[in-house]
Formats: C-alpha cells, structure tokens, sequence
C-alpha cells in the first residue's frame, strides 16, 4: 500500500511538473533536466515510471481517453445534458493536464465525444429525413450544434467556469433545442 502512494505521489508530482513547464514551453522544448528539478526527482525515479518525455505524454492522453470512453460508455444512461455535464466535469477536474495536452493532441477525442453526444440526441432526425437535402441541412444543423458547443465551453473555461457543469449543460441544451428542427 505504501508504494503505491509513493508511485502515485512521484506521479502527481511529475505531471504537475510538466503541466507547469507546459505553460510556458512547447513539450519538444522541455527537458527531463528541468522535470526532474522541478519534481525534485532523479533522472532513475522519472525511469522508473516513464520511458521519456513523450511516454509521459502518451500515457497522459491515455488516462485522459479512458475518461472521455468512460462518458461515452454511459452517454445512453445519461442523456444529453447528463453526458454534457459529466464533460465539463471532466474539464472542471483535469483543467491543468488538458490544458496542457488537450489542443495538442487530444483535443480529437473530445470533439467526438461532443459529435457522439449530439448524435445520440439528434442523429434519429438525420436518419429519419425525408431526403438528401433535408438530411444534409439536419447534418450541417449537428456541426453547428457542435462547434458551437465548443465555443461556449471555452468561454466557460476563459471565464472561471462560473456555472456549475450541470447549469451549463442546461444552458448548451437550450441553445441547441431552439433551433432543431
């Protein structure tokens, strides 16, 4: 049990020592000198646990993509504003990291976790259309739908995520509600 709070604390330490040289520097710019300094950690506890930098960095997307399948695994049970909510969640808990990876590289799975949650609420219409050009316009109504999406959760973030997750979910849904056909 002790070592594995030492392997989570050594962790935690390196992750935010990334995350703050990740403010200021791409990651091809920092050094596992610096890492280890901030963390003040050797070079051989860093090896313990990650190849190199950019180890660190994959398996840093991967917890990140267990969590966005995580809500996509439960987006059925819970409904569109529940899997919004459960987003922002995410993003409310792991502001640091996805900060510093999500517009990097990660930022691909959760713009299809926010394509899957519109899908799941509005793809019935598409599949249900009268025909090609009512099915397109019901297509290019879902991208609206989701870039715009996008746009009010980084205001959200840029304005000290005042609402809880579950008010802007409520919010986004309504937005989105009023102009679906």
């Amino acid at each position: 049990m002790a070592t594995d709070a030492r392997v989570k604390y050594t962790k935690m330490v390196i992750r935010n020592s990334f995350v703050a040289l990740m403010k200021t520097k791409k990651l091809s710019e920092i050094t596992l000198k610096e890492v280890c300094e901030l963390s003040e950690i050797n070079r051989s506890t860093f090896y313990r646990h990650y190849k190199d930098i950019y180890d660190w960095r994959d398996q840093m997307e991967e917890e990140y993509q267990a969590k966005i399948n995580s809500i996509h695994d439960r987006i059925n049970d819970a409904g569109f504003e529940g899997s919004l909510a459960l987003f922002l969640h995410l993003i409310q808990d792991e502001l640091d990291i996805l900060t510093a990876l999500l517009f990097r590289s990660g930022e691909a799975s959760s713009i299809k976790l926010i394509h899957e949650v519109f899908y799941h609420r509005d793809g019935h219409l598409e599949e249900n259309a009268a025909d090609d050009a009512e099915r397109t316009y019901l297509k290019k109504l879902r991208y609206y739908h989701i870039y715009g999406c996008c746009g009010l959760i980084v205001s959200w973030v840029s304005n000290g995520m005042r609402e809880s997750p579950e008010e802007m979910a409520h919010e986004i849904s309504i937005f989105t509600e009023n102009d679906r056909s």
